[in-house]
């Protein structure tokens, strides 16, 4: 929830007019409980979503995430019917996105040149099976939690921001 990467992004939506929920998995951090393998992680994000949901009945919502809570965010996002998602480092040979594949809604990706998770090509690909909406962003110099230029992800995560509001008739 503290990572470069995760706040820098939610900086960024918020200047988009977003409302943005950050919160750690349990275990992490001060949150309690153990890590729970995946499908622990998957409860956590039911509960957020759901509260965020009843905190803002009328606004549209985008699920996402960076690196594994980007797995857990995007699933997620298909299972409870968003409006969006949005795949900050996505470590996409590491987990199951096909559900995400299949997903009609629209779909943006922020990724690192020098991912050490997923090569480019890999990434490109992975993208390209996908069902249309989806976009990808490639930040040029950077490793995948972005520390080498986080000015220039924030930027881009924006970008995917207005994509995704356009994409959904919020801009």
């Amino acid at each position: 929830m503290n990572t470069h990467a995760v706040f820098r992004a939610m900086r960024a939506l918020r200047r988009l007019g977003c409302e943005v929920l950050r919160f750690n998995f349990r275990g992490v951090g001060k949150s309690a409980g153990a890590l729970g393998e995946g499908p622990g992680e998957l409860d956590d994000g039911r509960a957020a979503l759901a509260w965020l949901r009843n905190r803002s009945p009328a606004l549209p919502l985008i699920s996402g995430g960076f690196s594994f809570g980007s797995w857990v965010g995007m699933t997620l996002g298909v299972e409870t019917k968003v409006e969006g998602l949005l795949g900050l480092g996505v470590p996409f040979a590491s987990y199951d996105l096909s559900r995400v594949d299949r997903s009609s809604l629209p779909k943006a990706f922020v990724l690192a040149d020098h991912d050490e998770f997923t090569a480019v090509p890999a990434i490109e690909a992975a993208v390209a099976r996908m069902h249309d909406p989806k976009r990808l962003w490639i930040v040029e110099g950077t490793t995948h939690l972005f520390t080498e230029r986080l000015d220039a992800y924030e930027e881009t995560v924006a970008e995917a921001g207005r994509w995704l509001l356009e994409s959904i008739g919020l801009q």
